[in-house]
């Protein structure tokens, strides 16, 4: 009885969609690099309702952690029971600082420093099934977060593989350069909620205004060069 009522008021505080505050989870490096520069544009388009951003990544239990909805990776086994919505599909490719390509490897990457990250160690092997690239890097370094590899690579240490948002804002404003270009690598981004977004209007303006935040995510990811090696 006492779990029939703790459902009972868990679906009433899910369906308040008058309550003035949204608590949404995200990955880390996706939060850092990507999500938290345009929220302050959703808070002006939206002042009645604020973002309780929670920086979390891995598997996540939308009840027990008190969160309204989670933008996660498919490289996740999700949850049966939730509701799983499509954002967008990810692009990655190798990214580095431009005079890196330029003059450090002579536009060789099998010249370059790979940069990996812990939390996802087979993107380089991932990107190399997907594009068809055998080259082998000249060296390797290992990084904690996806985070901390991207900004290696912006700092010249190196070349990583770059997944499209978390390198957007980087490659528009020509700290990074993708130059063999985007793949897709079957995996998507996806929010995660307990009922269908449309029931609760504070979360359907969420995923509707992070789908047009995305839209340049696909329409700017290039494929591989013809002639690329």
């Amino acid at each position: 009885m006492l779990d029939r009522l703790d459902e009972a008021a868990e679906a009433l505080r899910r369906h308040e969609g008058s309550s003035p505050i949204l608590t949404i989870s995200c990955e880390p490096s996706l939060g850092m690099r990507w999500l938290m520069p345009r929220l302050g544009t959703f808070r002006t388009l939206n002042p009645d309702l604020n973002i309780d951003l929670r920086l979390a990544g891995g598997p996540i239990d939308l009840l027990a952690d008190g969160c309204d909805a989670a933008i996660r990776h498919t490289n996740l086994v999700l949850p049966e029971d939730d509701v799983v919505t499509r954002l967008w599909s990810e692009y990655a490719g190798p990214v580095c600082a431009p005079d890196c390509w330029e003059t450090v490897i002579g536009r060789d990457l099998s010249r370059a420093r790979w940069l990996h990250s812990r939390t996802r160690p087979e993107a380089w092997r991932e990107w190399q099934r997907e594009s068809g690239y055998r080259g082998s890097p000249a060296s390797e370094q290992f990084f904690d977060h996806f985070f901390f590899a991207l900004q290696a690579a912006v700092d010249r240490l190196g070349t990583a593989i770059g997944p499209l948002p978390l390198v957007n804002d980087d490659l528009r404003a020509g700290r990074l350069i993708a130059p063999l270009g985007m793949v897709a690598t079957g995996y998507d981004y996806v929010l995660l909620t307990k009922d269908s977004p449309d029931t609760d209007p504070r979360i359907a303006r969420f995923s509707n205004w992070l789908m047009q935040q995305a839209k340049d995510l696909s329409t700017g990811a290039g494929q591989l060069p013809s002639d690329s090696p």
